[in-house]
């Protein structure tokens, strides 16, 4: 009898009722002796926690990470250019399963983890990118570098990471270890942008002419 009462007294110790309540713009996931089991969502629900049972908070807000890139040109001009990025965890259950299993429960290690990971994509991408232009050309074409990064990588982070780009993007100009590629580089982005200035305006004064044109037309004959 006594043993019967005290297993039945180990039995009430080791289940116990209570509520997962995830905070906004979070959610908890339960795990079992470490392993994820299940995404808890606001308002939440009344469990029964078992021996082994935990339950961890995920953010959902955003968060930001940088990371810096030494590669070269197309012509072999050496430079570093720092990268950031903000990000979000993919709002899916499993994805967030897949996240959790894959990156970790502790929030300072999975951001390690996670960071790590993304940096490395991001690299590449940006070495691939870069390695199109001579160094001359590359300034002049950051644009369409960011671009073509962030097409690039949308679909593999949201597969190995499970996270979706805010923004991306890297900080200024290129510094060149030569600062004679980097002078002439700024000169040659500088010009054309004059060039572009000078034909948008060529562009209005002809538009401006065709107009003073149409207007005197009607004048000359209403009808």
């Amino acid at each position: 009898m006594n043993k019967i009462k005290l297993s039945l007294m180990l039995l009430v110790a080791m289940i116990m009722v209570g509520c997962a309540q995830p905070e906004v713009n979070t959610v908890q996931v339960q795990t079992v002796w470490g392993k994820p089991t299940k995404v808890i969502r606001p308002p939440g629900i009344w469990t029964l926690t078992t021996l082994g049972d935990d339950y961890y908070d995920i953010a959902l807000t955003q968060d930001s990470g940088e990371t810096v890139l030494n590669s070269s040109t197309k012509d072999n001009a050496r430079f570093t250019w720092k990268i950031k990025y903000t990000y979000t965890l993919i709002n899916d259950d499993a994805a967030i399963m897949s996240h959790v299993t894959q990156y970790g429960i502790d929030p300072e290690k999975r951001k390690t983890m996670l960071q790590g990971t993304i940096s490395q994509l991001v690299l590449k991408a940006y070495e691939i990118e870069t390695k199109n232009y001579p160094a001359y050309d590359l300034s002049e074409n950051i644009l369409s570098i960011q671009a073509n990064v962030a097409n690039a990588l949308q679909e593999t982070v949201k597969n190995t990471c499970q996270i979706s780009f805010v923004t991306l993007a890297a900080e200024g100009n290129p510094d060149f270890a030569d600062d004679n590629i980097e002078h002439a580089a700024s000169r040659v982005v500088a010009n054309q942008k004059a060039v572009e200035a000078a034909e948008a305006g060529l562009e209005a004064d002809k538009i401006d002419q065709q107009r003073q044109q149409i207007q005197a037309d009607i004048l000359k004959d209403p009808a």
